[in-house]
């Protein structure tokens, strides 16, 4: 729809025990304004490959696996965050982007 998106690239390693994806496995979000963005949709496979989240991995593979979201605003900071799906634990790995630097 042309509306202005973050693609963040990332990479994730399964210390897992059995085989599982990323998205069964990791919650990411993004927020703008302290408000969660929404998820992109980009179709261009040379920029953006959405499937790779999805795909199962080995214990102790590693991968680069990507997330997309709409921006509300072209300025302000975008907060990214990832925690493990499904735990108890409030433990997460964050980190900021400015768009105005990218």
């Amino acid at each position: 729809e042309g509306n202005p998106a973050i693609i963040i690239t990332y990479s994730w390693t399964n210390n897992s025990e059995e085989t599982t994806s990323v998205m069964a496995s990791m919650l990411e979000q993004a927020f703008q304004d302290g408000v969660q963005l929404d998820t992109a949709i980009i179709s261009d496979a040379g920029v953006y490959d959405s499937d790779i989240g999805m795909k199962d991995i080995r214990p102790g593979t590693t991968i680069e696996t990507q997330c997309a979201y709409v921006m509300t605003s072209e300025t302000s900071i975008v907060e990214f965050e990832i925690s493990e799906f499904m735990s108890f634990s409030d433990e997460l790995v964050f980190m900021n982007f400015d768009p105005t630097a990218l």
